[in-house]
């Protein structure tokens, strides 16, 4: 790893303008488990280009995840902004109801329901979204809601383990003898 460091950093040494350098410099923090150069690094990319769409995809999961109140509020704005340029972005309405379910509150979960709703409804087949709205059934006690996430999305993907997983939570949930 000291090696690729090495060459990221002359890469952006000599090529500051180059938006994929830090793109990849910032991939390869982020794969080490460096998050806060990884998010440094894609914000050095977004001001290179700050309506970019895939790099805002890239930067708002960090964000959000960085722990930090300023880049997490940085995060959220950058949500809100490419929410108004693509409405119908199924990963940014995603990152919405992920960060909603952060917040917590009854009414945050409830808006990011909906919008998981909202996405199962148009494609029903996303895995991502029938296990978050499984994920909020189990924890409002609503494991039968919760078993039909679980068994919808597997009827698309049969083996897909977080189906599996939520299903197996669901039956836990239901009855503990049940659960396999």
């Amino acid at each position: 790893t000291d090696k690729a460091i090495k060459d990221l950093d002359h890469a952006v040494s000599i090529e500051p303008d180059n938006i994929e350098v830090w793109v990849s410099r910032s991939d390869f923090f982020r794969s080490t488990g460096q998050l806060k150069n990884a998010s440094a690094d894609i914000k050095q990319a977004l001001s290179l280009d700050p309506d970019n769409l895939q790099l805002q995809k890239r930067a708002i999961p960090l964000f959000l995840a960085s722990g930090n109140f300023d880049m997490v509020r940085e995060g959220k704005a950058l949500l809100e902004k490419a929410l108004e340029s693509d409405v119908e972005d199924i990963q940014f309405q995603l990152l919405k109801a992920r960060s909603l379910l952060a917040e917590g509150t009854a009414p945050a979960i409830e808006d990011a329901r909906q919008i998981l709703q909202e996405i199962t409804k148009d494609q029903p087949e996303n895995t991502e979204a029938l296990v978050l709205l499984g994920d909020i059934a189990i924890k409002k006690g609503q494991s039968g809601i919760a078993m039909e996430a679980a068994l919808a999305g597997l009827a698309y993907e049969p083996n897909n383990k977080s189906l599996l997983l939520l299903k197996a939570r669901s039956e836990a949930a239901k009855s503990p003898v049940l659960a396999i």
